[in-house]
This record gives C-alpha cells, structure tokens and sequence, in this order.
C-alpha cells in the first residue's frame, strides 16, 4: 500500500455556511404518490358493512390481489369473491415504485437453474416476457388508459469495461438458449434511437390498477 504524504494545515479551514433548512413534521408529510397527483380524486369504495359469505376472500387491492380476482372471475365467474383493502386499490407499491412492467427476473437465472434446472429457468424467463404481454393485452381488451407501451429493457454501457460485460453477459445469455428477440445487442444507431423513444416515461400504474378493480367488481355485479 503506498502512503502519500499529508500537507500541513495552514491556518484556520473555512467552511461555508450551511443555507438554513425548514423541515417539516412527519404528521404533515404526504401518503400519496406522484401518480396519484395527474388523476382526479379516488374515491375509495364501500367499506365491509358486515359479515360477507364468499368462496375467495383476497386481502391487499395491490396487483398481486386483483390479478388474482382478474383471473379468477374470468376462469369461473360463478365464484363469489371479495378484496378487502384498508386505503384503496392502487394506494400501496403497485400505484408507485412497483407498478411497472418488466420482463424480468427478481434473481440471476443462474439462481433459478440451480433451484429447478436451466430448461426450467429459461421457462420461468420466457413467462416473464410474455406477462408483459399479456398486460397490454389486458389494458386493450377491458380498455384501461394507463399509456401502455411496450419499449423492452435497455442496459447502457458508458465505458470499456461495462460494453465488455454486457457482451459477455448477452453471449452467455445465448448460450442458454435465449434468442436475438429476447436478448441482443444494439449498435450505436439503434441505441440512440431507442434511447431518444424512451427518453419521456410516462406510465400510469394507477390507472391500470383501478382499471383492473373496475373491471373485477363490473363481472362481479354481472355487468
């Protein structure tokens, strides 16, 4: 290890003042997210008055419960389902940071291949891919405005080294059995092109989560 030496201090060090800083108390701090702020007032929906009789009771009216209550009612209408939610649908992670949709896995693939096998990983990739699709389709078909857009994930090397791992990883991914269409790199052209699309996000998870809560309570009135 080289030690470099330390100059000596000469005279008093000066450290400019500080701009004075009013800070509010958490009580008044706000709950809501920045999504929440481009719509109109939620109004939240009619409160359990009582004792329910049902056949599935999904607590959370996050995407998590309401994909679920989507899906269930569309495979057996029949069914008599509730959502309990404390706030209202949309008002916890998937109406802010957990509200996109990305077609990709929470953990390397490595991590799945060893858990099952890497036919099986390569599965679980592919139904990640195809999940995004199927959000579209959704949003199109019960006619949800939440300025779907299907653009893809981009890795931006801004160095060497970095272009050189993303080569590397894009070849590994190859050899796994990923194809050009899943996986592939983008020339100079292609990448300012697609980075100058994506240069605006502007998605609305709230709008596809109300949506997909309108949709389940419209097929469960039997609208």
């Amino acid at each position: 290890m080289r030690t470099l030496p330390i100059p000596a201090r000469r005279g008093p060090v000066r450290v400019p003042a500080l701009p004075s800083l009013t800070v509010a108390p958490l009580d008044a701090a706000r709950t809501t997210a920045l999504w929440l702020d481009r719509l109109a007032p939620i109004t939240p929906r009619a409160s359990l008055a009582g004792d329910l009789d049902v056949d599935v009771v999904i607590v959370g009216g996050g995407f998590s419960g309401l994909w679920t209550a989507y899906y269930l009612s569309a495979l057996d209408p029949a069914l008599r389902i509730a959502v309990l939610e404390r706030e209202f649908c949309g008002f916890g992670a998937s109406g802010r940071n957990g509200g996109w949709a990305v077609g990709e896995l929470a953990a390397p693939f490595e991590s799945y291949a060893r858990r099952s096998s890497p036919a099986e990983a390569l599965r679980m990739a592919r139904a990640a891919f195809a999940a995004v699709d199927e959000v579209g389709r959704v949003s199109d078909d019960e006619g949800i405005d939440c300025h779907f857009a299907k653009g893809g994930t981009i890795r931006v090397a801004r160095n060497g080294p970095q272009a050189q791992r993303q080569r590397a990883e894009v070849a590994h991914m190859h050899s796994l059995g990923f194809t050009d269409d899943e996986r592939r790199l983008l020339d100079a052209d292609e990448a300012r092109a697609h980075l100058a699309a994506c240069a605006a996000n502007d998605r609305q998870p709230v709008t596809r989560v109300s949506g997909i809560a309108s949709q389940v309570l419209r097929w469960r009135s039997g609208g």
